[in-house]
C-alpha cells in the first residue's frame, strides 16, 4: 500500500494532522500528501488552522471538567475499541450523569477522537465522531460494578460490626 493509498482512506482531520508534521515525512510521502491535499481542496491555511486548534486543545487538557465541585453533572466513563493514530486516539465511551460523584444514568455511548492521553473528563479535548444508537451495556455494567462493589463492602462491614 502506497502513502497515497493510505492518505485516501484517512478523514480530512487526519490528513491535516499529518500535514502539520510535514517536515518529518519522506520526500515521497510529502509529494503524495500534497497531491492528496490538492485533491481534497485543502490548503496550508487549513493545515495551520488545524494545528492551532490541536495546540489549543492540548493546552486545555486536564483543566476543564464537566462535573461541578458538588459532584453533579456529566462526564465520560469507560473505554472500548481504542485505536491510536499518531497523537490522536479514537475510543468508544459512555456519557454519564453523575449525582454526588456517583455515575447514576448512562446518557449515550459515543465514538470520540482526542489527543492521546487526554482525560475523559475534559470536554474540550475531544471530537464526537458518532453517537451510537444504543448504549454499550457491557461498558455500563463495568462502570456500575465499581460503585456496587464499594456499597457491598460497606454493607458487609456494617453487618459484621452490626
Amino acid at each position: 500500500m502506497t502513502c497515497y493509498d493510505q492518505y485516501a482512506t484517512m478523514r480530512d482531520k487526519e490528513v491535516l494532522h499529518l500535514a502539520a508534521q510535514f517536515e518529518t515525512l519522506t520526500p515521497e510521502a510529502q509529494s503524495e500528501l500534497i497531491t492528496e491535499l490538492t485533491r481534497r481542496r485543502l490548503s496550508f491555511r487549513h493545515v495551520e488552522q488545524h494545528a492551532e486548534v490541536t495546540r489549543a486543545l492540548k493546552d486545555r487538557i486536564g483543566h476543564v471538567t464537566l462535573i461541578v465541585p458538588g459532584g453533579i453533572g456529566s462526564a465520560f466513563l469507560g473505554r472500548a475499541n481504542l485505536v491510536v493514530r499518531g497523537d490522536i486516539e479514537e475510543v468508544d465511551t459512555t456519557l454519564w450523569y453523575f449525582f454526588f460523584g456517583i455515575p447514576v444514568f448512562p446518557i449515550a455511548t459515543y465514538r470520540i477522537a482526542r489527543p492521546t492521553g487526554a482525560g475523559l473528563l475534559d470536554k474540550y479535548t475531544f471530537e464526537q465522531l458518532r453517537k451510537y444508537p444504543s448504549r454499550n451495556w457491557m461498558q455500563v455494567l463495568r462502570v456500575w460494578a465499581i460503585p456496587a462493589a464499594v456499597v457491598g463492602i460497606f454493607l458487609l462491614i456494617a453487618i459484621i460490626h452490626g
